[in-house]
């Protein structure tokens, strides 16, 4: 384990006015101070909120050298219940998920999903992030947080297939999609697993009850991978 130093503290930010889709994005600029990590060329940063269920090294060699700076995957944008927390603009029309299996072009826009990505630490990249933030007059214009904020700082970013952060949504709005190659990664994004215990029901119930089956240690027995997955 590393203490990193932040790019930026509450301190710094705690009198900028913010619009967070969710009250738990105030603590994710601390996402950022992975780019102090010394000693290393190159990292693969993963949120808590992952399961992963089969070795993915590889992506380590999906960054390619630079000035490509960072690799990450697509995010679902589709916002099928037209929640007001999203943006207007996320709707089934502007997702890559929905144009790639439509055969369509890809939407103008790309949008990754910060939760996992392929980066090159960087003291340098480290200072002119905090520079950028602390000349913001405020953050409303960045809802998600970091996600904005380094989609905005990395617009040159290098596409990863999704099976290396397979949002849990995924599994349900666009099912072609998730059955078309093996997952290696799980991103149990909004409802946690451990906030449910396997129980209840609904559309995620299944992959919760994973989750707390190889958390329990029972899933590893066999391997840890069920054969849908």
């Amino acid at each position: 384990l590393r203490l990193l130093e932040p790019v930026v503290g509450s301190c710094d930010l705690g009198e900028k006015s913010t619009a967070y889709a969710f009250s738990r994005f105030t603590e994710v600029w601390a996402k950022l101070g992975v780019w102090n990590l010394r000693g290393v060329e190159l990292a693969c940063h993963l949120d808590s909120d992952m399961l992963v269920l089969r070795n993915m090294d590889e992506v380590f060699e999906l960054l390619p050298p630079p000035p490509a700076r960072l690799a990450a995957c697509f995010a679902c944008t589709c916002n099928v219940n037209r929640s007001p927390l999203y943006p207007e603009s996320w709707t089934p029309e502007s997702c890559h998920y929905t144009c790639s299996t439509a055969g369509r072009p890809p939407p103008a826009a790309r949008y990754f999903n910060s939760g996992l990505f392929v980066f090159r630490p960087s003291a340098a990249v480290a200072a002119q992030m905090r520079e950028a933030l602390l000349a913001e007059p405020d953050l409303k214009r960045f809802p998600f947080g970091d996600q904005d904020f380094l989609n905005e700082f990395f617009p040159e970013w290098v596409d990863l297939s999704f099976v290396y952060n397979a949002l849990k949504t995924l599994s349900v709005f666009h099912r072609e999609v998730w059955d078309s190659q093996p997952v290696k990664n799980i991103h149990f994004i909004h409802d946690k697993p451990w906030d449910d215990q396997g129980r209840g029901e609904g559309p995620y119930q299944a992959l919760n009850a994973m989750w707390w089956d190889i958390y329990g240690g029972g899933a590893r027995k066999d391997g840890g991978v069920p054969s849908d997955i």
